[in-house]
């Protein structure tokens, strides 16, 4: 997969180019992603991806946000999906001023060299937002491009989308969250040094510093899965700030079961997949280490079931 950041970026021949900011790639986000692979190979041409680095509220706004992949996960994801080229352009001023026939001609048309379109049903373009599938198709039929408009992807009667995810992920239901992005949500970073008050009390734990603009799910303890060295492992992670040591700093903290090795310094990812129970401020360490150990065993009977 070939990766671009930039506007100044110009495809080398026509393509079947996939709209849409894609935050969290969830399983709606994964239909357009798939049509646009299907029509690719049907006229044998690259399948692309247009986004933002972040939704273009974040520009207009200060209050931010947050995101549900980093650049990182995003672009892995998108290699898995088998798309060719991913743009991911960062939302600014100049993208902000251009009208929608702008944006069509400019990006769509001169960078991208866009043979057909695929978008969801609530696509918007242009500045303000003035541009919806209504005027990309009549775009499109003007220049003889293809478009598919996809339907929205429902699960019981709702509509998959990020905002909905977000809120499933506050309220600490991430089962439902998973269910909608179509795979766990996750921490990506690097394991630090802590504390080793885990390793004192019976539970060694490997700490990640959460990471930045990435949404902070309900502060608590989950059951995980953790991706260490290619490998995969259980355990519970506990998001949050530590507050019976007076921690400051937030840190998803895993201890992971059957594990040993010494994992400082090394990208993990770590997988929420139950929600146990919420954070708690507990009168001693002592008061601390008998609620993990409980979270440990209710965890594994978990993992039995």
């Amino acid at each position: 997969m070939k990766t671009y950041k930039s506007l100044s970026f110009c495809a080398e021949g026509e393509t079947v180019c996939a709209l849409g900011c894609f935050d969290g790639v969830h399983i709606g986000h994964v239909s357009i992603i798939n049509e646009a692979k299907k029509v690719s190979r049907l006229l044998s041409l690259p399948a692309a991806v247009w986004s933002f680095a972040e939704p273009p509220k974040n520009y207009f706004s200060a209050d931010k946000i947050p995101l549900l992949s980093s650049a990182a996960e995003k672009r892995s994801l998108m290699r898995g999906l088998g798309v060719d080229i991913f743009v991911s352009v960062k939302f600014d001023k100049s993208i902000a001023s251009m009208s929608a026939p702008d944006f069509f001609e400019n990006i769509l048309l001169g960078q991208m060299k866009a043979k057909h379109l695929v978008c969801g049903f609530n696509y918007r373009f242009g500045k303000g937002g003035e541009g919806d599938t209504a005027l990309l198709e009549r775009l499109c039929a003007k220049h003889g491009i293809g478009i598919s408009v996809m339907p929205p992807v429902e699960l019981n009667g709702k509509a998959v989308s990020s905002s909905e995810i977000r809120a499933l992920l506050l309220e600490g239901d991430i089962a439902q969250a998973n269910r909608y992005l179509g795979r766990p949500y996750s921490v990506h970073a690097k394991v630090v040094d802590g504390q080793h008050l885990g390793r004192t009390l019976g539970f060694p734990t490997l700490n990640q510093s959460y990471p930045p603009k990435k949404l902070v799910v309900a502060r608590g303890v989950y059951l995980s899965r953790v991706h260490i060295n290619k490998k995969a492992f259980y355990g519970i992670t506990n998001v949050g700030y530590r507050p019976t040591v007076g921690g400051a700093v937030l840190y998803a903290e895993t201890n992971v079961f059957d594990f040993n090795d010494n994992a400082y310094g090394k990208t993990v990812t770590v997988e929420l997949l139950e929600f146990i129970r919420a954070e708690k401020k507990f009168n001693s360490v002592e008061l601390l280490s008998e609620q993990v150990h409980k979270d440990m065993a209710l965890a594994k009977e978990m993992l039995k079931k």
